[in-house]
């Protein structure tokens, strides 16, 4: 054998060993960041948790995608763990009063009454319809829309039904967006007048019929007080199916009461009403003759 080929045998039996110890080496020094990893099947390495990680730091970073979703307008998609979007919101909402009406005798439920609110004016608590209210099941009301509330400004509460002193409840303020509960309002009997009509001949009661408490020379209503509206005239009513009337009486007064039906002829009767607290009286009609 030629020198020059013993020299590159040789040479290449020693590059052979000194691959194998460098590849021996390396196998036997992991690296830092591979250190307590999981082997894989598939020859790849999962890195070890980290037990000085809490559940306060966030979710454990991976190598996996993160899944999406599209939005609602389907343009963009929008990852699922980001946190939803707050509605828009609504509009705030109203202010408004809030109470209940009972007689202050007896504590029942005063179902009839009307209530009035305002400052200066005092606008009247409308139904569904837009007619003023006067039907309360068990006494309780609502007074929404309080317009001075946005303003700031107190307001006054005026409750009005028949047979019983007007009831006024000034300085209340309801914060904008809020409800303000006053509870039980208890209402004081005025001297009352129970006014019964009958037809003459059978006895039988009248219902629907008009009863007037007219007073002789009876002064003007008070210039700050509401306008009654007529279902709540404490001076005027129809009778209910018993042919009964409930007004407000004026003791010691005299007075006329006028009493109109259609199927009945009118009467006028005067009297002196008795310095008391609840007086009855009974009208008897005559049945007008068929057309």
């Amino acid at each position: 054998m030629r020198p020059a080929s013993l020299f590159l045998a040789v040479l290449g039996a020693a590059a052979l060993i000194g691959a194998a110890l460098l590849a021996r080496r390396i196998g036997s020094e992991r690296p830092l960041s591979l250190q307590g990893a999981t082997p894989d099947p598939y020859g790849r390495a999962t890195p070890a948790p980290d037990p000085g990680r809490g559940a306060r730091d966030g979710p454990e970073l991976t190598d996996e995608p993160t899944p999406v979703t599209m939005s609602s307008a389907g343009q963009e998609p929008v990852p699922e763990s980001a946190p939803a979007v707050a509605s828009e919101p609504g509009a705030r909402p109203e202010a408004a009063l809030l109470f209940r009406v009972v007689d202050a005798r007896t504590v029942q439920p005063l179902t009839t009454f009307e209530a009035r609110l305002g400052q200066a004016f005092l606008r009247p608590l409308l139904d569904e319809r837009g007619r003023i209210r006067h039907d309360f099941p068990d006494g309780r009301a609502r007074f929404p829309g309080l317009i001075e509330a946005r303003e700031g400004k107190n307001v006054q509460l005026l409750i009005l039904a028949r047979g019983y002193e007007e009831l006024r409840v000034p300085e209340l303020y309801v914060a904008p967006g809020h409800e303000l509960d006053l509870g039980t309002l208890r209402l004081e009997r005025a001297p009352r007048l129970t006014v019964r009509v009958l037809d003459e001949l059978t006895g039988e009661p009248v219902p629907g019929a008009r009863v007037s408490l007219i007073a002789s020379g009876a002064p003007p209503a008070p210039e700050d007080r509401p306008p009654t509206s007529s279902a709540l005239d404490p001076w005027s009513a129809r009778t209910d199916l018993d042919g009964r009337v409930l007004l407000t009486s004026r003791p010691g007064e005299p007075v006329t009461l006028s009493v109109r039906h259609a199927t009945h002829l009118s009467r006028d009767v005067e009297l002196s009403l008795p310095l008391s607290e609840e007086h009855e009286e009974t009208v008897r009609l005559q049945a007008s003759a068929p057309r």
